[in-house]
């Protein structure tokens, strides 16, 4: 059961189809899907995006998750 302070999950701005995580959008965003395969070729995906940044970085920027170079 929710407290009634706190706000409802935010739907995926994206897909609409779940709660937007940063591993919902970094994983199982299907409208992300193509930028994630153009970047990422890896079994454990949220290991291996912390531990290269670049990469990381660089599928935020491919996927239109950063606003003027920020995420």
């Amino acid at each position: 059961m929710r407290n009634q302070d706190q706000p409802e999950p935010a739907t995926c701005q994206r897909c609409g189809q779940a709660e937007e995580t940063l591993v919902q959008l970094m994983t199982e965003c299907p409208v992300l899907e193509d930028a994630l395969s153009h970047n990422f070729n890896e079994d454990d995906l949220i290991t291996f995006l912390f531990n290269e940044l670049e990469v990381a970085l660089s599928y935020l920027r491919d996927a239109g998750l950063t606003k003027d170079g920020r995420v």
